[in-house]
C-alpha cells in the first residue's frame, strides 16, 4: 500500500481545495471535483475504494469535523463558513481514511432460528458461528433490527462505509447465501414449520464491525432475504457430525477453485429462487440456477436435448431412470419457454412441473458438492 500512501500526500492540497469548495458550492456541486480525484487516487493497490466510497469518506470527514448546526444549514442552500481548523481537520481524516484501506471487518449474517451452546470457530480461518451474547436486544435495538439467537461470522478486508456496502460486502453476502443453501440440501439446516413459510417475517439487519476503528454499523438485509432467514436453522450444531458436515462446507465455499465456479454461481440462483415473491420468478431463478450448473456452452437450438441428457446421465442411474429425467427436464423446459417468453405464468396446475424443477435441482447440486468435496483433501 505504499504506492497508495504516497497518492494520497500528492493530492492532499486537492483535497484541501474540495473541502474548501464545499461552502459555496455545497454536497451536490463538489461531486465532479470528488470524481476526478477518484481517479488519482484509486489503482490496483486500492480496488476496494469505489467512487460512492470516497463520496461517502467526503461527507463523513465534514460532518465528523464541522459543527452539526452549520452542516444542516448548508445542506438546505444557507453558506457557511468553515474555520482553517477544521478543515484541517477533515482533510486529515480523508487522508488518513485512505491510507488505511484496506480495513479488516467483521460481518454478522443473523441466524435468527439457530441456538448455539457456544462459539464455534472452523478450521477455515475468517468464517465462525457465533452466540449472541446481546441478550437483551441492546445493540440490535440500537442498530436498528430485532436480535437474533446467533451470528454466522465472515472476517473479510477492504472498504465498507454505512452508506456505501462495495465488493467486500457483496462477496461475503454470496458465501453466506451458498452456505445456507448447502446446509439445507446436505439436511444440516432445515425450515422451521415450511407450510407457513411466508406468513411470519422478522427483519434482520447484518452487523458490521470496523476492527481498527471500533466503529459500528449497519446494513438492511431486505424483505426477500429475512423471509428465508426467519424460517431456517442450523441442527444442533453441538454435536461432531453436524460440526463435521458444516466444515467441509464452509471449506468449500471458501476455496475459490475453476471446478466450482458453475456449483456456486448455481448455489446463488438457487438461494434467490427460495426469497423470490412468487412461482413464476421462483421457477426462473430455478431454470437459471440449473443451466449454470449443467453448463451454457450449448446452442438455443440444442439446448433442451443437450441440458436434459446432461441432467439424466449425472443423476439417473438406469436406463429407466434416465428416461424419466429427460421427460421431466423436457416439461420444464417447455414451461420455461413458455414463461421466458411471456406466453404464460407458474400456476397451480403447473405445480408437478415447478415441484421437478426443484426436486432436480437440488438432487444435481447435491451429487456435484458431493463429487467435489471428494477431492479436497
Amino acid at each position: 500500500m505504499i504506492a497508495l500512501k504516497e497518492t494520497v500526500e500528492l493530492v492532499k492540497k486537492d483535497i484541501s481545495g474540495i473541502v474548501r469548495s464545499f461552502e459555496t458550492e455545497g454536497f451536490d456541486k463538489v461531486e465532479p471535483k470528488l470524481n476526478s480525484l477518484y481517479e488519482r487516487v484509486a489503482s490496483e493497490n486500492n480496488k476496494w475504494l469505489s467512487r460512492q466510497g470516497l463520496s461517502s469518506i467526503f461527507v463523513e470527514s465534514i460532518i465528523n469535523n464541522t459543527d452539526a448546526e452549520r452542516i444542516r444549514k448548508r445542506q438546505t442552500g444557507t453558506r457557511v463558513s468553515l474555520t482553517d481548523g477544521e478543515i484541517e481537520k477533515t482533510v486529515n481524516e480523508m487522508v488518513e481514511t485512505i491510507k488505511g484501506i484496506p480495513y479488516d471487518y467483521e460481518i454478522k449474517f443473523p441466524l435468527s432460528n439457530t441456538v448455539l451452546p457456544e462459539d464455534i470457530q472452523f478450521n477455515t480461518t475468517g468464517i465462525s458461528f457465533q452466540k449472541n451474547k446481546d441478550a437483551s436486544g441492546s445493540l440490535s435495538r440500537a442498530l436498528k433490527g430485532p436480535a437474533p439467537q446467533s451470528w454466522l461470522v465472515i472476517n473479510a478486508s477492504g472498504f465498507l462505509t454505512d452508506t456505501s456496502p462495495g465488493s467486500v460486502y457483496e462477496d461475503a453476502l454470496s458465501k453466506f447465501k451458498k452456505i445456507l443453501y448447502l446446509a439445507y440440501l446436505t439436511k444440516s439446516a432445515s425450515f422451521v414449520d415450511p407450510k407457513s413459510y411466508f406468513a411470519t417475517v422478522k427483519y434482520f439487519n447484518v452487523e458490521i464491525l470496523n476492527i481498527k476503528a471500533a466503529k459500528r454499523f449497519s446494513y438492511y438485509l431486505g424483505e426477500p432475504l429475512n423471509k428465508v432467514l426467519s424460517k431456517i436453522q442450523f441442527e444442533d450444531l453441538s454435536t461432531p457430525s453436524f460440526r463435521k458436515q458444516v466444515n467441509e462446507i464452509i471449506s468449500f465455499v471458501s476455496l475459490e477453485s475453476d471446478d466450482k465456479k458453475r456449483i456456486n454461481l448455481s448455489l446463488e440462483w438457487a438461494f434467490d429462487s427460495l426469497s423470490a415473491g412468487n412461482m413464476t420468478t421462483t421457477f426462473i431463478h430455478k431454470c437459471i440456477a440449473l443451466e449454470a450448473l449443467l453448463g451454457d456452452d450449448v446452442a438455443e437450438s440444442g439446448l433442451t436435448a443437450t441440458l436434459s441428457d446432461r441432467c439424466a446421465y449425472l443423476i439417473g442411474r438406469t436406463d429407466s431412470q434416465r428416461k424419466k429425467i429427460r421427460s421431466q427436464f423436457r416439461d420444464l423446459y417447455k414451461m420455461r419457454s413458455k414463461v421466458m417468453h411471456g406466453i404464460s405464468r407458474i400456476k397451480a396446475k403447473d405445480r408437478l412441473v415447478f415441484t421437478a424443477s426443484d426436486a432436480l435441482l437440488n438432487e444435481l447440486l447435491l451429487k456435484e458438492y458431493l463429487n467435489i468435496t471428494k477431492l479436497i483433501p
